[in-house]
């Protein structure tokens, strides 16, 4: 149990150390003061696109909450038998080379092919100092690469008008396509036959047979509120939801107001009373109630899931964090 909850902690405290001190500190020098204007968000992604490392990187530590997410609901799937071996595995660093691939290929698409693979390579070699890949693997990454459409490229800025956060919209294009990646390589692992290899054939079983439902109606330690796996995937999910500028739009009370009157009070959810302090009608505070499912399924929170943070963090305690 102590080695896995190693390993758990490795998976999670991974992507924050893809970069470096110096990239981290290089990169937030770089663009932190021009990110927060729309002119300068404009200038970072263009800049992303060409290849200048510092955007690329300012754009990872940005996004990183979000890439932890991925990780989390895409490409480990939802079993957590399947997603301890996985981890155990190291499959955590493949997934963090496969993102960070992602964000740079269409600078490496430009470069000549030896220089590319160096690139690469090096890229490799920080997100898994552990291992020791091979030029025959970097070429066929390489080669992958090359099919792939940079959200980069798809993203278009000019489409958003100035009150938007350029960021945050492109993090739904990194979005579907780290999905659509982990989707690409996790169908060729399974159809390949190698996570089947890494398994036995009782964790072979579990992956075919138990559904996401069953599983976790039938897990005691999930059951009981202590399944370290969901209760991450619960939070870096929420994290994405409390950051969403949908909680702030509109007039007062925003969904971002109720939403942190309800947790707090919780059980004892008063719409008159909330409604009086907000100088509205109680209509209007369940319309906003209302109004928030959307943007909590948008994250992947369900009403299971809403239920386990409430049940784990406290209704004070997420309410603090809006």
């Amino acid at each position: 149990m102590i080695d896995m909850q190693q390993k758990l902690q490795e998976a999670i405290s991974a992507f924050e150390k893809l970069l470096s001190p110096r990239d981290i500190a290089q990169a937030t020098a770089a663009w932190e003061d021009l990110a927060t204007t729309h002119e300068g968000q404009k200038m970072l992604l263009g800049e992303a696109k060409a290849g200048n490392i510092d955007a690329i990187n300012y754009l990872y530590i940005k996004l990183t909450p979000l890439i932890s997410s991925l990780f989390w609901r895409n490409f480990l799937g939802p079993n957590p038998n399947f997603r301890r071996q996985r981890i155990n595995n190291g499959d955590q660093f493949i997934f963090i080379s496969l993102v960070y691939q992602t964000l740079m290929s269409s600078y490496l698409k430009n470069l000549p092919r030896e220089e590319a693979l160096e690139v690469m390579k090096t890229n490799a070699a920080r997100a898994n100092p552990r291992r020791q890949i091979s030029n025959e693997e970097i070429e066929k990454q390489l080669d992958e690469l090359s099919q792939v459409v940079s959200p980069l490229n798809t993203f278009d800025p000019e489409a958003y008008s100035e009150d938007t956060d350029l960021i945050s919209k492109f993090g739904y294009y990194l979005t579907a396509a780290i999905k659509n990646e982990s989707r690409k390589y996790n169908a060729a692992e399974m159809m390949g036959g190698i996570a089947a290899k890494k398994m036995s054939d009782e964790e072979k079983a579990a992956v075919k047979n138990v559904s996401y439902e069953a599983h976790f109606e039938n897990d005691e330690e999930t059951a009981a509120g202590g399944s370290d796996f969901l209760g991450t995937e619960d939070k870096d999910a929420w994290s994405q939801f409390a950051a969403d500028e949908a909680l702030d739009s509109g007039k007062d009370p925003t969904l971002r107001q109720v939403l942190k009157d309800f947790l707090v009070q919780g059980g004892k959810f008063d719409v008159a009373a909330v409604a009086s302090t907000h100088g509205v009608t109680p209509m209007t505070v369940r319309n906003r109630l209302g109004q928030i499912a959307p943007v909590l399924d948008k994250h992947g929170i369900t009403k299971d899931a809403f239920g386990r943070l409430i049940t784990t963090q406290g209704g004070k305690t997420l309410a603090a964090s809006l």
